[in-house]
């Protein structure tokens, strides 16, 4: 079908999510990405890392790929009210730390309830960790052992149900940051939402989390590094707030959906890809 279009002079274009599927690559996957780019007038990725990626592994031009970012998310989650700390019996003094989404192996959630219980005592004792999200089937959650009352030093809370759309807003309003400790990813969303909330984000340096969550923004780490996660859950506690939120504004103005649109429009008009890129 996509070489009847060719033929009949239709310009194609991809907009490439991830690089390879979540549930891992395989021949067949490499064939299909190499020859759909080899027929798209171009190709829209979400990060100067991924553009340099998929430049790489099919073996197309860069110039063929512009970055146009993830846009920011507002508006498209109201609050309800909800008191979500109540709800979970979290002290308002505590600095709540939040996961929610999907949980399974690639996010990480074993390694942050890791970190989180080898947090300083002068910090754990200040904080509360949330675990909000459905698990994949099969996958145990019995490592969390949340605790039951909301008072202890270090407290563990797990929601182990999807959240719905209607209450993600309450969910992100209740915490002080966001952590995504994945183990692989391209390009998050979570993290983009997260700022969108005006939340510092806590994220390993992997795919396009170092562009999205730049300087000001939250506390990345390297993810080889065993003490990475605990360091940076310590860190972002001790962020400057009036600061941050003042990056993080600033990020979302180059998350602008307007602003998106307008590169996207010139590049299907034929102008110069490389000159809208982010």
């Amino acid at each position: 079908m996509l070489y009847w279009y060719k033929f009949l002079g239709v310009r194609l274009f991809w907009t490439i999510h991830n690089i390879w599927p979540h549930k891992g690559r395989s021949r067949w996957d490499f064939f299909v990405r190499k020859r759909l780019l080899s027929l798209c007038d171009a190709a829209f990725v979400l990060s100067e890392s991924s553009k340099r990626e998929a430049a790489e592994v099919f073996g197309v031009p860069e110039d063929k790929i512009v970055v146009t970012p993830h846009g920011h998310y507002d508006d498209a989650y109201p609050s309800r009210g909800l008191d979500i700390r109540a709800r979970f019996g979290i002290p308002k003094e505590r600095f709540l730390y939040l996961f929610v989404g999907r949980i399974n192996r690639y996010k990480g959630v074993e390694q942050l309830v890791s970190a989180y219980r080898s947090l300083e005592p002068a910090n754990a004792a200040n904080a509360a960790l949330l675990i909000a999200g459905q698990a994949d089937t099969g996958y145990d959650l019995g490592f969390i052992g949340a605790d039951k009352a909301g008072d202890e030093a270090g407290a563990i809370k797990l929601h182990s149900s999807f959240v719905d759309d209607a209450d993600l807003a309450d969910y992100l309003l209740a915490a002080d940051a966001v952590v995504l400790p994945y183990r692989q990813i391209t390009t998050s969303g979570s993290a983009i939402l997260a700022l969108t909330f005006g939340k510092p984000v806590v994220a390993p340096r992997l795919g396009s989390l170092g562009e999205y969550v730049s300087d000001g923004c939250g506390v990345l780490y390297d993810p080889d590094d065993r003490d990475g996660l605990r360091k940076a859950l310590q860190d972002v506690m001790n962020m400057d707030r009036p600061k941050t939120e003042r990056r993080i504004a600033d990020k979302l103005g180059e998350l602008d959906w307007d602003r998106i649109a307008d590169r996207m429009l010139a590049v299907y008009a034929g102008r110069i890809p490389q000159e809208v890129n982010a």
